[in-house]
């Protein structure tokens, strides 16, 4: 996230002096961090988690006391 955050300030403070755009490029091995660890020193791949995420929770589809499903994201005790 930090390459990407980044390359948008640079991006904005370019358009602020020239007033045109830019592209910004992004790996991503930025996204893919944590999962990327595992393939490091031959480990095992963490197991399929469907739409949970490793390392933020809660995220993922939960049970509902209604026997629905709900979707949460939440990345951090201010969401």
């Amino acid at each position: 996230m930090a390459a990407a955050y980044s390359n948008i300030l640079s991006a904005l403070i370019l358009r602020g002096r020239t007033g045109e755009g830019c592209r910004i490029d992004v790996s991503m091995v930025e996204w893919m961090g944590y999962p990327l660890y595992y393939a490091i020193g031959n480990q095992n791949p963490p197991a399929l988690s469907g739409a949970s995420h490793a390392t933020i929770y809660p995220y993922g589809p939960f049970l509902a006391g209604d026997g629905k499903t709900v979707m949460l994201g939440l990345q951090n005790e201010r969401e």
